[in-house]
């Protein structure tokens, strides 16, 4: 079996399942017992960091490499990437919503970002502003109580993009009574209060083709 050797740069928990799991394998025929495996697993860690000699189990294992001034470095790596993280709907689609969520999801297990509400500004964080996603999100943000509700409203958030309007879209209106479609005036305002942009219909400028 070839392992990788643990260097503080991936999470202790992680690390112990893949070498337990490799002792699993349905090919391997003598499954070693968890002393036989924390052994192991004490000669793949680098000798820098410190390991007492008294650890026997996989939970103390585990609690000795969290207490290694690495697993800090690690953590705040972590938080790092959770900052930088980034979710553009028009780049990304709906192909890339679930990998960007679980990714999201295993980046806060693994750099122990368990306050609900440090939670939600990161995921608003990584929503580009102006984003359905992101108005959604920010609009309800003190409702939200719990990551369920939390992917719920980025999910709302995509089945509903493809029914939004934004600036430079072409849509079509069509009158009710007549059947037939409408045009607009070629009097249009790029700029409104604030200076943001805006695309304003009025109906007196709407015309029946």
């Amino acid at each position: 079996m070839n392992h990788n050797k643990y260097d503080g740069t991936i999470h202790p928990e992680v690390w112990v399942r893949q070498i337990r799991l490799s002792f699993y394998d349905q090919n391997n025929e003598k499954i070693k017992n968890e002393q036989e495996i924390v052994d192991y697993c004490k000669l793949l860690i680098h000798p820098s960091i410190k390991i007492s000699s008294e650890t026997n189990s996989f939970v103390g294992l585990i609690n000795d490499l969290k207490l290694d001034a690495s697993y800090d470095a690690f953590k705040k790596s972590i938080k790092k990437n959770l900052q930088e993280l980034k979710f553009n709907y028009i780049i990304d689609k709906d192909d890339k919503s679930l990998k960007f969520l679980n990714n999201f999801k295993r980046l806060c297990y693994e750099g122990e970002i368990t306050e609900f509400g440090e939670r939600k500004r990161l995921l608003l964080n990584a929503l580009s502003k102006g984003s359905l996603q992101h108005s959604l999100i920010d609009n309800k943000f003190d409702k939200i109580n719990s990551m369920e509700e939390l992917f719920k409203y980025f999910y709302e958030s995509l089945l509903d993009e493809p029914k939004t309007v934004k600036n430079g879209s072409y849509i079509t209106l069509k009158h009710v009574a007549t059947g037939k479609y409408l045009s607009i005036c070629d009097d249009t305002y790029d700029k409104y209060e604030g200076g943001s942009v805006y695309l304003i219909i009025l109906l007196t400028t709407l015309y029946i083709l």
